[in-house]
């Protein structure tokens, strides 16, 4: 089985790149990459809460740069491909509208309580602290790779039934996660809730419904996603013309 890969779009940041191969049939698999100044974009933007943490050992504005930072990567893949469907509109406002709430929800909450005991060890070792934000860079990175390469997609289909399913899902999971901070903050800022663990409301059924919210509005983004790159694009069966197969061996020499 021989595989071959060709560049089709120049004009792409980081070029599509295309995997045939023949075995009767002929597959071709279109892989669309986001582009390459969104993970400058996003670095930059960590390294400048990094600093400010380093310097003046405040770090109460974590949670906030991770929960902005996904705000920044939609928005700035979305401009940049400059395609403006539906589907990535969509996705890039959901991405909006968790991360602002969840940025704020953290920030005020840290700057109310007075200090984040998470860096109690780490505060005042430089190397500790690096690979503490090194770590958040590359989970907003990873985690936001659905939204990023349904907009840095060329092909968009129209919306299917996937992607109500989703939107559905993450309406229902944002609520539950806002309700479920929102309750346990009500506890935890209660005298005589102090030390125990939150038992009323949604907590009174789920040991973490915070989480199980965030979870059920992120699969809305991998369904998404699927429809754009699975569906259309990853499993598109091409016959090879003599045209193509020529551009292949180009890219060979």
């Amino acid at each position: 089985m021989e595989s071959n890969c060709r560049i089709r779009d120049p004009k792409c940041c980081w070029p599509d790149r295309i995997l045939s191969s023949n075995i009767g049939l002929n597959f071709e698999l279109e892989i669309h990459i986001p582009d390459n100044k969104s993970p400058i974009v996003e670095l930059g933007y960590q390294l400048t809460f990094f600093i400010i943490t380093a310097l003046f050992r405040f770090d109460k504005v974590t949670d906030f740069a991770g929960g902005t930072n996904f705000i920044i990567l939609a928005i700035l893949t979305l401009v940049l491909k400059g395609s403006w469907h539906f589907r990535q509109v969509v996705l890039s406002l959901f991405v909006v509208i968790w991360g602002l709430r969840l940025g704020l929800f953290l920030l005020m909450r840290i700057l109310q309580w007075g200090e984040d005991r998470r860096f109690d060890d780490i505060r005042d070792n430089l190397g500790k602290l690096a690979i503490a934000w090194i770590l958040q860079a590359i989970w907003v990175w990873t985690v936001s790779l659905p939204v990023t390469v349904v907009n840095a997609s060329d092909k968009q289909p129209s919306v299917q039934t996937q992607d109500i399913i989703g939107w559905i899902m993450w309406i229902i999971g944002i609520l539950v996660e806002i309700t479920a901070d929102q309750q346990k903050l009500a506890f935890k800022n209660s005298p005589e809730n102090r030390g125990k663990w939150c038992s009323v409301g949604l907590w009174k059924y789920s040991r973490h419904p915070n989480y199980f919210g965030e979870l059920f509005a992120r699969i809305n983004f991998y369904l998404d996603d699927i429809v754009v790159e699975l569906i259309r694009n990853f499993c598109c069966l091409q016959g090879i013309d003599k045209t193509s197969k020529e551009a292949v061996e180009q890219t060979r020499r």
